[in-house]
């Protein structure tokens, strides 16, 4: 109860805070017309880029605002749900592990919820201006509040990513109460294991981004080689990659979720569980989902078009990775649902063996297919360079 007030109080603070800036911003929008100080409002400009991707050139204004917002609470509002459900469904609440699985369930769970409230209250508080510049003056009033939000989403995941790992010692591993301690001891290294895997390449990712970052800030405009890398089209590959995740993550997290072990049937517990870690911790976005909204919300603060292609080109090496590692996690997917009828419905373990075959056939034709039709295009390298 103590909890849910806080909770309470916070959220009203932020509404408050948002409705200063708001108000702040239309006092002094008012004084500069009064004085005459904005000369020209609400001039959007267009360029076309070497790809023909229809840019505007505007200031640093509220659109951009609004883009690095939605460049990451979209994916945290999923795990805040898959967090508020993992502590719903705490069947074993006396498991030693218990109590730190549902703390850092619960911080998952509330920041996630504060950094969708904020992008809610910041969204609402802009369209209630009436003009151009009464926004791009709120959204700089908000821009640190933006930051933080974005390092909470990532607290968020991290939160999770660290409750999960203690899922597999706090799980019912059977529908009965019989040699819970047992199974957690034999199976909840899975959880564990996959966990830190996926935190080392997080943090590996997210060094990488802002070291390349820092780098493209760090050099002077005039000094930079053309590149006409498209990055457009890369942030689109990591959103479109990202969004195609979301039925994945949740499939597969209930999976192991609500999911029993087979005690009898040791080898197929075992993969039926090993294959869902790589396909939850790689291709859910732990991984995916991190590095493609971090990417993704570089790009929105970068300044320039041509700092937002250096850094596209970059980056590069990760968007070919996290394409290898959703491409992997289909095949894990499939792979675990192949082993899931053993365990559930003994009579039908053939039908999805099948389905698996099938399925798996499907994906490796047009994988060919598309790479066989990609590889009669030639590629355009000229303006590509090393990394310095």
């Amino acid at each position: 109860m103590l909890l849910v007030l806080v909770a309470l109080v916070f959220i009203f603070l932020m509404q408050w805070a948002v409705y200063a800036v708001q108000k702040k911003a239309k006092s002094r929008a008012a004084e500069e017309r009064r004085l005459s100080l904005t000369a020209v409002e609400g001039k959007v400009r267009y360029k076309v880029d070497a790809f023909g991707n229809t840019l505007k050139l505007i200031p640093v204004g509220h659109q951009q605002f609004l883009a690095q917002l939605s460049a990451h609470s979209q994916y945290v509002a999923i795990f805040g749900s898959f967090a508020y459900n993992a502590v719903s469904f705490l069947f074993r609440p006396d498991a030693v592990l218990a109590p730190a699985y549902g703390m850092l369930m619960g911080l998952a769970f509330t920041t996630a919820l504060g950094v969708t409230l904020f992008q809610t209250f910041a969204g609402a508080s802009l369209a209630r201006l009436h003009t151009v510049r009464e926004k791009d003056l709120a959204a700089k009033g908000m821009k640190t509040s933006a930051d933080w939000s974005f390092r909470a989403s990532v607290l968020s995941i991290l939160c999770f990513l660290a409750a999960f790992s203690l899922m597999g010692f706090v799980k019912q591993w059977t529908y009965s109460n019989d040699n819970q301690d047992d199974l957690s001891m034999t199976y909840g290294w899975l959880q564990l294991g996959t966990s830190i895997l996926v935190f080392m390449l997080v943090l590996k990712g997210l060094l990488e981004i802002e070291y390349a970052k820092l780098d493209v800030n760090a050099e002077i405009e005039e000094d930079q080689d053309e590149v006409t890398y498209n990055w457009v089209a890369f942030k689109e590959d990591l959103q479109i990659r990202s969004a195609a995740t979301s039925f994945q993550v949740g499939n597969v997290f209930y999976e192991i979720l609500f999911a029993t072990a087979n005690p009898t049937d040791k080898f197929f517990t075992w993969a039926y569980f090993g294959l869902a870690m790589p396909t939850l911790g790689l291709g859910l976005g732990v991984v995916n989902v991190v590095i493609a909204s971090q990417m993704c919300y570089v790009l929105e603060i970068l300044p320039t078009t041509q700092k937002k292609s250096l850094f596209g080109l970059r980056m590069r090496g990760w968007q070919n990775a996290l394409i290898a590692m959703y491409t992997t996690s289909l095949l894990t997917w499939f792979g675990h649902f192949g082993f899931s009828a053993r365990l559930k419905l003994p009579d039908l373990q053939w039908y999805p063996v099948g389905l698996v075959i099938g399925g798996i056939s499907v994906l490796c034709f047009y994988w060919n297919r598309i790479r066989y039709i990609t590889s009669h295009f030639e590629r355009n390298q000229s303006h590509d360079r090393q990394d310095r």
